[in-house]
């Protein structure tokens, strides 16, 4: 019998050293498993050296995009590639992620013997400390206010949807989560065509809470699962233009409320006076 094919998809946006230690990180612990790496540049500023274009044809697909329409854009040609491809598995996988352990291999068995169309690994941050899984729980318009409060002194009246939106302990048994982290995850063959393509309107950000939508309407079940170890060096191509990622941000949720959740204009308009206000404090600390 042949074994399933885990199709990876990278997305790169200058980051190509991160995204041949992404690539070693993947090959290093995978000895045991049928995988096909899909390298998407997403029309990087940056020219590759030839060493780094040779290392990453070497070892998988290379797709340049024709133009940098955003992260799910990006993905999508991955995305497609590996449906075409007959992958009965696919991993999406920032650059700035590094694998500690047997993580790929443990979410592709619990994809085989589960009721679960995407799983996502526990995530550690570059200090090797374990992040809190958030989307436990599906965030609406109300939720997004209540969360921004969790970031203030009057976090203590939130405590209880702080419990049932956020899991800050590292997992014992499967969790089952509305969404997972962008970052990392991996779905099977059946998912994939479900989800597929993922939304292009938005160019950074609120993807996993579209994502969480589209699995809810489809009835596809999502968990985040202990004995799995993936760092994540956040931020690493978003740092380069902090303001204009976080207007990124404002315009993709101002999208998920109206799109998505159906929000009404006046709560639309509370979250985005309150994001603006945020930006202007940032840009005052430039």
């Amino acid at each position: 019998m042949n074994q399933s094919m885990i199709g990876i998809v990278i997305l790169n946006y200058n980051t190509w050293d991160l995204s041949i230690k992404c690539i070693k990180s993947i090959k290093n612990h995978t000895d045991d498993l049928s995988i096909r790496i899909y390298l998407v540049d997403n029309c990087s500023t940056h020219v590759p050296t030839s060493s780094e274009l040779a290392f990453i044809r070497e070892n998988g697909v290379f797709i340049k995009a024709p133009k940098n329409n955003g992260y799910s854009a990006g993905n999508n040609l991955g995305l497609k590639r590996a449906i075409d491809d007959n992958c009965d598995y696919v991993m999406i996988v920032n650059t700035d992620v590094e694998f500690c352990d047997d993580s790929i291999k443990v979410m592709k068995l619990f994809l085989e013997n589960n009721d679960a169309g995407i799983v996502g690994p526990q995530i550690y941050n570059k200090e090797n400390e374990f992040m809190p899984i958030y989307m436990v729980n599906k965030l609406t318009a109300i939720g997004k206010i209540k969360n921004i409060f969790l970031k203030t002194p009057v976090r203590i009246f939130f405590r209880e949807f702080e419990r049932k939106f956020i899991c800050k302990n590292e997992l014992e048994a499967p969790l089952h989560v509305f969404s997972v982290s962008g970052c990392c995850f991996m779905i099977d063959k059946y998912c994939a065509q479900n989800i597929y393509p993922l939304d292009e309107k938005t160019f950074l950000y609120e993807e996993e809470y579209i994502l969480g939508i589209i699995l809810e309407k489809k009835d596809i079940k999502a968990f985040v699962i202990p004995n799995t170890h993936v760092i994540h060096a956040h931020g690493k191509s978003t740092e380069q233009n902090p303001l204009r990622s976080y207007q990124y941000f404002i315009e993709s949720e101002q999208y998920y409320l109206k799109e998505y959740l159906h929000s009404g204009m006046i709560c639309r308009y509370i979250i985005y006076s309150i994001r603006m206000i945020v930006k202007f404090f940032r840009l005052l600390r430039l």
